[in-house]
């Protein structure tokens, strides 16, 4: 199971607040040495944030990661990994190994969520809702969890401690 922890999250005890948790890294379906890939799979790189890349000439990658990070627009040819040859693209969906099934939120009785979200568009996958706490509060630090399950059959869990303060 994959944990997200936030560092200790503060806000007045009258706001209503985003939380917000980013599942987008464990997700992502990234390039590893020596795999064999299929035409057309798409997959990312942390070197070239915004890009992902699709199989254009199938076989099995290098030992090497390829120079994904030199790229510098949409349509650029990435030889050189293998029996593999890639086409950068536009960061999207396509090259997530999983997406989010499902969210349930909860917390201590005092913190309130609301407006809870999944994010789930332009290669990202994000959960997000609106913490607020009840009048009485204020000085305390109450645990807020999002559960999260994935298409894939995974889960995970995401945990921030909210302080409130006046």
């Amino acid at each position: 199971m994959t944990c997200l922890v936030v560092p200790k999250y503060c806000q007045h005890v009258g706001a209503k607040e985003p939380l917000e948790f980013d599942w987008t890294r464990y997700c992502a379906n990234t390039w590893s040495a020596g795999e064999v890939y299929s035409l057309g799979e798409r997959v990312r790189s942390p070197d070239a944030p915004g890009y992902e890349f699709e199989c254009t000439a199938a076989g099995q990658s290098g030992s090497r990661e390829p120079k994904f990070k030199n790229v510098q627009a949409p349509g650029e040819t990435i030889a050189g990994d293998g029996s593999v040859s890639w086409l950068s693209r536009a960061i999207s969906n396509a090259s997530l190994a999983r997406t989010i099934q499902s969210a349930t939120w909860s917390a201590d009785s005092v913190v309130l969520i609301t407006e809870p979200a999944v994010v789930s568009v332009g290669g990202e996958q994000k959960t997000r809702a609106n913490i607020a706490a009840q009048v009485g509060a204020a000085g305390s630090t109450f645990r807020v969890r999002v559960n999260v399950a994935f298409t894939d059959g995974t889960s995970a869990v995401g945990l921030a401690d909210v302080e409130f303060d006046a």
